[in-house]
């Protein structure tokens, strides 16, 4: 019964990759990272960058549960933004992957909360709920420590 259910959420995990997959290439085509650049760059704080990108993107990640396509939309835009706006690159991007782990981890329809409840043997919303306090704690903790890396590095 357990691997049934697992095998079923490898599935539904491959099925979101590739449409994830599709999406970002939807969207370089369209120009979407340098259209993003062209708008944020003359008013984004150096300084600020890896706080902005860790709570922008763990909020969408907990509401949209992009997983890995969140990797592949963000880079083309964070990676640049760095060297127009002269953040620290390191840790802007320390801040895209731990927010996308946070937002997965906490997302109630994302592949984590799916394996989790598959293995539990508990629903996925019984599952994430259970960890939801555990995550605000670490969300916070994450938020100040990368607005101290900004002014600091």
């Amino acid at each position: 019964e357990m691997l049934r259910s697992l095998v079923g959420s490898e599935m539904c995990i491959r099925d979101s990759f590739a449409i994830g997959v599709n999406f970002c290439t939807q969207l370089g085509e369209m120009g979407f990272a340098e259209y993003i650049i062209s708008i944020t760059a003359s008013f984004l704080s150096p300084k600020m960058f890896p706080f902005i990108v860790f709570v922008v993107f763990s909020i969408t990640e907990f509401l949209c549960s992009f997983n890995w396509t969140l990797y592949m939309m963000a880079l083309p835009i964070i990676v640049p933004m760095c060297g127009i706006i002269g953040a620290n690159p390191y840790i802007a991007v320390a801040a895209l992957i731990c927010a996308g782990v946070w937002g997965s981890m906490g997302c109630m329809y994302s592949d984590g909360a799916l394996v989790a409840a598959a293995a539990t043997d508990c629903d996925a919303y019984e599952a994430s709920s259970a960890a939801l306090p555990y995550m605000l704690i670490c969300e916070v903790l994450s938020a100040i420590l990368f607005l101290v890396a900004g002014f600091i590095f």
